[in-house]
């Protein structure tokens, strides 16, 4: 008789989920069928682009005229185990992602990509596309450019990752002068002797055109313009004052300038020094990547020379 009663009431609990389950079903969660949110627990075997949740995949390359390949997106398998046969996925490239991020898309002349159509081989979980840039020199430093990309269609038996089928690969094009370096040499103002040098200290040489870096320098926290000294023994800066180095086509430095103004609003300029010419300086030197700048600050007219450097800044690798 207990049996009876402990069957007839499981089956009236069964009844009652079922119906309450068919009542839930009829209120359709897009967000979630979309792949937006939550946990996706399903038996379908996808492919998708595995940076695509940290897109855009932001790259530096050097502007130069010889060919630079870099790697684009690694496209996955989605599931438990390898790929059972060779899968083919379709790809086709979409701007519209890069637009809308405010970069610009980069020139279909300068740019080929290995494949549109790769394919994780059998036993494999993985593929990866290049992209090589032959000649970056035409491009503009001061821009970000960027390559969109869409998965369109994948192999028989595997479905895209909805969530995970675009992604945009940006490039920041560096100058060859562009990156990390060791200063040293020397320190004059001719106004205070108790300034004094705070050499050597690492600075960011950072693109701004094709031919011109500007030098940052640790200040209060962060990297900005501006040059660091001694004042009685304790650290200092000179305010609106920073400089900007501009080479020619054969790494000669043929001009130095303020970054805040020539003046700058406390009217402050900054000029190379020609003596650094002659003395086989105000250059970039290809062999060890280093530079020889020789340049002064003049304050309060253009003629008058406040203080003298003279420095060597030594390559220690990209930034």
């Amino acid at each position: 008789m207990n049996i009876i009663i402990m069957k007839n009431l499981f089956r009236s609990v069964l009844l009652a989920s079922v119906i309450t389950l068919t009542g839930v079903g009829c209120l359709k969660d897009e967000g979630f069928e979309d792949q937006k949110y939550g946990t996706q627990i399903q038996e379908v075997k996808g492919v998708a682009f595995n940076q695509a949740a940290v897109s855009p995949v932001v790259l530096g390359i050097t502007s130069q005229t010889t060919s630079q390949t870099v790697d684009g997106p690694v496209i996955t398998l989605e599931q438990e185990g390898t790929a059972a046969t060779d899968v083919t996925v379709n790809i086709q490239v979409n701007n519209t992602l890069v637009t809308d991020l405010k970069y610009t898309p980069l020139p279909p002349s300068v740019y080929t990509i290995s494949t549109l159509t790769p394919v994780i081989p059998l036993g494999q979980k993985s593929t990866l596309i290049k992209i090589t840039i032959p000649n970056s020199s035409t491009l503009d430093p001061t821009k970000t450019y960027g390559v969109g990309l869409t998965i369109t269609s994948v192999s028989s038996g595997y479905t895209i990752a909805a969530n995970s089928k675009d992604v945009v690969i940006a490039f920041t094009v560096k100058n060859k002068y562009d990156g990390k370096y060791r200063v040293t040499g020397t320190f004059v103002d001719l106004t205070n002797a108790t300034f004094t040098s705070a050499l050597p200290n690492d600075v960011e040489l950072r693109t701004e055109g094709p031919n011109s870096v500007v030098v940052y320098r640790l200040i209060n926290g962060a990297y900005s313009p501006g040059y660091l000294f001694l004042a009685a023994g304790a650290g200092t800066f000179y305010g609106s004052f920073g400089v900007r180095f501009i080479f020619d086509n054969n790494d000669n430095l043929i001009r130095v300038e303020n970054f805040y103004g020539q003046p700058s609003p406390n009217n402050r300029f900054a000029f190379i020094d020609p003596t650094g010419s002659a003395e086989g300086k105000n250059k970039f030197f290809t062999a060890d990547h280093s530079i020889k700048a020789k340049y002064t600050l003049n304050q309060p007219t253009e003629a008058t020379v406040r203080s003298r450097f003279d420095e060597l800044y030594t390559y220690l690798g990209p930034r």
